[in-house]
């Protein structure tokens, strides 16, 4: 079974519009319809069907906390991304709020992607890295993009000589290290690349609503707040050594319980 809205509204993606009883989303150069809320053919990748979920949600689910989550969310998926508009869809993230993130990446698509036949925020195809790179760090930055702007200009042209698919194949420590030697990537914004479109599930995004989260269920167990890059990949072997080989999935159902808890919204999708 697969949640939709649990899905989409769980801070992975924000390109995405419910209309009536279906749903559309941009994934790159790709417009993905959910007739009735189904995931079909074309969707399947994005939604990762092919995953044994079952036995993953039984592997996280050894851990009292997670397994409460999983219980509440058990439709909750990972989502396959395409990979470039991950990366800059975390790099716009940074220190902003759900709702101004979804507005500067429909702002960017309408002002550099191609037309799509969808509607509302999908009305337009993410901008592929060679429009980005020829844009001036002002036309990025009238997207609301604020300071992220020369990030994303600098990541785009950055992403031109790179085989970003090709991360997929790499270890994790290989990808991150490319990903973090690009402008504006720190550990967060690479860990959240590599788990929701790079198939490093043991990636462990911590933000503040992970460290809420680890505060309240696991008092005295994860040390220190990962304030540095040392500290921060300490943290993410303490999940590991915790979590599993999944601490990523795992994180994700901690992530969405902690901000449901908290009564904090999430953008309109209608």
């Amino acid at each position: 079974m697969i949640d939709v809205a649990s899905s989409i509204s769980s801070g992975q993606v924000f390109l995405w519009e419910r209309r009536g009883p279906d749903w559309q989303g941009i994934d790159g150069s790709r417009l993905l319809v959910l007739r009735g809320g189904k995931v079909g053919r074309a969707a399947a990748g994005f939604f990762r069907t092919g995953d044994d979920y079952g036995a993953m949600l039984e592997e996280i689910s050894r851990d009292a906390a997670v397994a409460a989550a999983v219980e509440r969310y058990r439709g909750l998926r990972l989502l396959r991304q395409d990979p470039f508009q991950c990366l800059v869809t975390f790099i716009v993230s940074a220190n902003s709020s759900m709702a101004r993130i979804r507005d500067g990446l429909a702002r960017l698509c309408s002002g550099f992607g191609e037309r799509s036949p969808g509607h509302g925020c999908a009305s337009h195809f993410f901008p592929r890295p060679a429009r980005l790179a020829r844009a001036s760090v002002g036309q990025l930055r009238a997207c609301g993009l604020g300071y992220r702007a020369g990030y994303v200009k600098e990541a785009a042209r950055a992403s031109l000589g790179m085989d970003l698919e090709g991360l997929r194949r790499r270890t994790y420590r290989e990808a991150r290290a490319q990903l973090t030697a690009l402008p504006g990537v720190g550990p967060k914004v690479a860990d959240c690349a590599m788990l929701f479109s790079l198939e490093k599930l043991d990636a462990f995004p911590v933000d503040t609503w992970v460290r809420r989260a680890l505060r309240l269920h696991y008092p005295g167990s994860f040390g220190a707040e990962p304030g540095t890059e040392k500290r921060y990949m300490e943290l993410r072997s303490e999940a590991l050594a915790r979590f599993g080989r999944y601490a990523g999935l795992a994180q994700q159902f901690l992530f969405k319980a902690a901000r449901d808890g908290a009564g904090k919204s999430w953008p309109t999708f209608n």
